[in-house]
């Protein structure tokens, strides 16, 4: 995580890196791939001042035609791995919000 006053070109290739697509970015001295941690890390981010967060999900929960090519699997693959831990997330962060809101 990085302040608004920290952040640069690097920051904003880093919060895109996808594995087989981008290089990972070297940001002070540390290699960051976030993606491959679960991009993004939300719940860090209730904690902060901000009323709004932005999300650009670059990864479609669902597609029309089931992938025939290894590319097309791979890129499935990747996708579903993507939305999985953003989806978690989620759901745990709804789960929260009702069970406070309810009390």
């Amino acid at each position: 995580m990085f302040e608004r006053h920290e952040i640069g070109v690097q920051h904003i290739l880093a919060s895109g890196y996808l594995p087989f697509m981008f290089q990972a970015v070297e940001i002070d001295g540390n290699t960051i791939g976030t993606a491959a941690m679960g991009n993004p890390a939300i719940f860090p981010l209730m904690c902060c001042e901000s009323k709004d967060i932005v999300i650009v999900h670059i990864n479609p929960l669902e597609r029309e035609d089931p992938p025939r090519t290894a590319a097309e699997i791979l890129d499935r693959v990747n996708g579903i791995s993507f939305n999985s831990s953003l989806m978690r997330e989620m759901r745990a962060i709804s789960f929260v919000t009702r069970s406070l809101t309810s009390a």
